[in-house]
């Protein structure tokens, strides 16, 4: 089995918090914590841009921010030559970051102190030392003061960057994320739901269980958690995911088809 954890990500390749910009994929990945502190930073700055009529057109990006502007806020604050370095998203020195996120968790203490944690993610330690098993499996901290107050920085930049748009074109932009076209059709089959293929858990029934020992993937889907069969059409081993995506290989298992 391969440890998911431990693939490397394209284009990050000038090490940890730095992505590196190439003619090909311009700015490589890059946590959404970066492109969120842009934009925050950005919108508080109160310059001389026009927010409205620079960062939006309804007919070509509806209520996304257009990629032009993420690239250039992104670098104007965290570009380098031909990298974009930043900060973790944490209390440096006793300050926050210029990434910094609240709602952040690197692992509560004491119950993440063995290092058994993965991010936010709780892991038990036999589950951490083996090592193969893809912390993301894991259920979010449940422990010490910030119990269940976790947040995905992504989850916050698109609601940031709706409130943004909702501002600018009411009209066009719901507040409401599920109610604006960004939403629409959102999870409605399993053609367009986000949710991943699982691994076998100790409980497939229990929303904080833990990954099963040994590993094991993908789960059989009997319980809450999301088999192979649950999430792709019958012959398939991949799904439609239109958008642009930093990736040069894509493998295929025996009798699939895309």
């Amino acid at each position: 089995t391969v440890d998911i954890g431990s693939c490397p990500k394209l284009g990050n390749t000038c090490g940890k918090d730095c992505a590196k910009i190439t003619d090909d994929y311009g700015i490589g990945h890059i946590p959404p914590f970066v492109p969120l502190a842009a934009v925050r930073n950005a919108y508080s700055s109160c310059g001389a841009t026009n927010i409205c009529s620079d960062w939006f057109n309804f007919n070509t990006n509806g209520c996304n921010i257009k990629k032009s502007v993420f690239d250039d806020l992104v670098y104007d604050q965290f570009g380098e030559g031909d990298e974009i370095k930043f900060p973790g998203p944490v209390i440096i020195d006793g300050e926050p970051s210029s990434t910094y996120f609240r709602l952040e968790y690197g692992g509560e203490s004491p119950a993440c102190d063995e290092g058994n944690c993965r991010g936010p993610h709780y892991c038990t330690e036999d589950v951490a030392n083996e090592g193969n098993i893809w912390g993301d499996f894991c259920p979010y901290v449940h422990t010490g003061p910030n119990s269940g107050k976790y947040r995905h920085p992504h989850i916050a930049l698109a609601a940031l960057e709706l409130w943004i748009a909702n501002q600018c074109m009411p009209e066009n932009c719901p507040a409401q994320w599920l109610d604006s076209p960004n939403g629409q059709e959102y999870a409605m089959d399993e053609e367009t739901t986000t949710s991943i293929t699982w691994s076998k858990m100790d409980d497939e029934n229990d929303p904080m269980s833990q990954p099963a020992v040994p590993y094991a993937w993908p789960t059989d889907g009997s319980g809450i958690f999301p088999g192979f069969d649950n999430l792709y059409p019958s012959g398939k081993c991949t799904k439609s995911a239109p958008g642009q995506y930093v990736t040069e290989i894509a493998g295929l298992g025996p009798d699939c088809t895309v």
